[in-house]
């Protein structure tokens, strides 16, 4: 275990706090939404960032290899000449853009906050094993060990780790009432991380997770606790599932408050 101030100084907020240790967003941002699982290229944060007015993001990722393509695509390999860039819109840090093409279509305005952790339904800050998969370069890494694809982990890595809460708790909460979205991909430990948000549960609008092929049970255990905390399933958009708060109808009416992710 660390202390606190050690470990928002690993995971890069430290110079976000304030002398209150909350996180020092700027004023002409009115809405929030939470990345978890960027891979190397943050589309969700990405579509956020260029289509949401005023918003600010907090993107979520443990893996140095990430970081260096969010910084850069292809910066790992040294060149970004060979490497194909995807059709959507990516994350592009180095730019301090959000790009597709290589071209860019929006910049940066300071409301892009990059935490490098893992998430877990954990009660304080530490560290644990990350099984990196072969397939890194599209995010297929977890905490979760692999079981049924177990002969693809390359190797295991010793990761920062934490609750949503504990992110939550740095949150200025009396600016916002709500976090418009929250979108997970954190392969088959989804459920976890949403449970993870504890008593800040009931402060999120919209959440889109990742279902994981390999645990059905565990996929309808998740919808069913999410129904029972108040929570409308809206749909199944391919391997994800989209969840509403039905506290917040009237708001994502009066606020126009739109579901947006990859593919949507």
């Amino acid at each position: 275990m660390m202390s606190n101030h050690l470990f928002n100084k690993e995971i890069w907020i430290d110079k976000w706090l304030d002398n209150e240790n909350l996180i020092k967003i700027p004023q002409n941002f009115t809405k929030l939404r939470i990345d978890v699982g960027l891979a190397g290229d943050a589309p969700n944060s990405a579509i956020w960032l260029s289509e949401v007015d005023d918003v600010f993001v907090i993107g979520i990722e443990p893996q140095q290899f990430m970081w260096d393509s969010l910084n850069l695509l292809g910066s790992a390999n040294n060149t970004t000449e060979t490497i194909i860039h995807p059709e959507w819109k990516i994350v592009q840090l180095s730019k301090n853009a959000i790009t597709q093409k290589k071209q860019i279509i929006c910049s940066l305005k300071n409301n892009f906050l990059p935490i490098k952790t893992a998430i877990n339904n954990v009660e304080i800050p530490g560290k644990q094993n990350f099984f990196v998969n072969t397939e890194n370069e599209i995010g297929a890494s977890s905490l979760r060990y692999p079981k049924e694809r177990e002969h693809l982990i390359d190797k295991t890595i010793e990761v920062n780790v934490c609750s949503l809460e504990y992110i939550l708790n740095h949150i200025p909460w009396d600016r916002f009432n709500y976090i418009e979205q929250i979108k997970t991909d954190c392969e088959g430990l989804d459920f976890d991380v949403i449970k993870s948000l504890g008593k800040y549960l009931n402060r999120i609008v919209y959440i889109t997770s990742e279902l994981y092929i390999y645990e059905s049970e565990k996929n309808m255990e998740f919808i069913r606790w999410m129904e029972l905390n108040n929570f409308k399933t809206l749909n199944k958009n391919g391997g994800n599932v989209n969840f509403v708060n039905n506290n917040f109808l009237e708001e994502i009416d009066i606020n126009n408050i739109t579901n947006k992710t990859l593919g949507k």
